[in-house]
Protein backbone atom coordinates (compact mmCIF):
# COMPACT_ATOMS: atom_id res chain seq x y z
CA UNK A 1 0.00 0.00 0.00
CA UNK A 2 1.30 3.53 -0.82
CA UNK A 3 1.17 7.00 1.29
CA UNK A 4 -2.22 7.50 -0.62
CA UNK A 5 -3.93 3.73 0.56
CA UNK A 6 -5.71 2.98 3.86
CA UNK A 7 -7.16 -0.46 2.76
CA UNK A 8 -10.40 1.21 4.28
CA UNK A 9 -12.05 1.94 1.66
CA UNK A 10 -12.25 4.54 -1.04
CA UNK A 11 -14.07 7.62 0.80
CA UNK A 12 -10.72 7.13 3.51
CA UNK A 13 -8.50 7.53 0.49
CA UNK A 14 -10.04 10.07 -1.45
CA UNK A 15 -9.32 12.11 2.20
CA UNK A 16 -5.87 11.26 2.06
CA UNK A 17 -5.55 12.06 -1.58
CA UNK A 18 -7.04 15.41 -1.44
CA UNK A 19 -5.91 16.39 2.39
CA UNK A 20 -9.25 16.99 3.68
CA UNK A 21 -12.95 16.49 3.30
CA UNK A 22 -15.17 19.40 4.23
CA UNK A 23 -19.13 18.04 5.36
CA UNK A 24 -21.58 20.50 5.72
CA UNK A 25 -24.61 18.23 5.52
CA UNK A 26 -25.47 14.73 6.16
CA UNK A 27 -23.78 11.91 4.44
CA UNK A 28 -24.69 8.36 4.38
CA UNK A 29 -24.20 5.79 7.14
CA UNK A 30 -21.86 3.94 5.05
CA UNK A 31 -19.56 6.69 4.60
CA UNK A 32 -19.87 7.34 8.26
CA UNK A 33 -18.77 3.62 8.97
CA UNK A 34 -16.14 3.90 6.89
CA UNK A 35 -14.29 7.68 8.17
CA UNK A 36 -15.23 6.16 11.77
CA UNK A 37 -12.89 2.91 10.98
CA UNK A 38 -10.42 5.51 9.28
CA UNK A 39 -9.94 7.69 13.08
CA UNK A 40 -10.45 4.27 14.82
CA UNK A 41 -7.01 2.80 12.57
CA UNK A 42 -5.16 6.27 13.00
CA UNK A 43 -5.21 7.57 9.68
CA UNK A 44 -7.53 10.63 9.26
CA UNK A 45 -8.73 12.82 12.17
CA UNK A 46 -12.01 15.11 13.03
CA UNK A 47 -12.76 18.47 13.49
CA UNK A 48 -16.69 18.66 14.93
CA UNK A 49 -19.09 20.37 13.16
CA UNK A 50 -20.22 23.57 15.61
CA UNK A 51 -23.25 25.97 14.45
CA UNK A 52 -20.98 28.16 12.36
CA UNK A 53 -18.50 25.37 10.79
CA UNK A 54 -18.52 22.25 9.21
CA UNK A 55 -17.17 19.01 9.99
CA UNK A 56 -14.28 18.55 8.67
CA UNK A 57 -11.99 15.16 7.80
CA UNK A 58 -8.65 15.58 7.66
CA UNK A 59 -5.08 13.06 6.63
CA UNK A 60 -3.05 12.95 9.72
CA UNK A 61 -0.12 12.55 7.48
CA UNK A 62 -0.95 15.65 4.92
CA UNK A 63 2.34 18.09 4.67
CA UNK A 64 0.34 21.34 5.71
CA UNK A 65 -1.24 19.61 9.34
CA UNK A 66 -3.00 23.13 9.58
CA UNK A 67 -5.05 23.18 6.28
CA UNK A 68 -8.17 21.94 8.51
CA UNK A 69 -8.11 24.36 10.67
CA UNK A 70 -7.65 27.02 8.59
CA UNK A 71 -10.51 25.90 6.44
CA UNK A 72 -12.78 25.55 9.49
CA UNK A 73 -11.47 29.32 10.78
CA UNK A 74 -12.82 30.69 7.29
CA UNK A 75 -15.79 28.80 7.22
CA UNK A 76 -16.51 30.44 10.60
CA UNK A 77 -15.61 33.54 9.44
CA UNK A 78 -17.36 33.76 6.31
CA UNK A 79 -20.72 31.82 8.26
CA UNK A 80 -20.28 34.84 10.95
CA UNK A 81 -20.42 37.35 8.49
CA UNK A 82 -23.33 36.40 6.79
CA UNK A 83 -25.37 36.67 9.97
CA UNK A 84 -23.41 39.84 10.93
CA UNK A 85 -25.01 40.93 7.74
CA UNK A 86 -28.67 39.99 7.74
CA UNK A 87 -29.05 41.58 11.02
CA UNK A 88 -27.56 44.85 9.71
Amino acid sequence: MGIYESGIGPNVDSILLSGTRVVAGKIPAQVRKELRAGMKAGVIGVLKRSPLTPEIFYSKNHPHPYTAKEIQRKEREYNAALIKKAFA
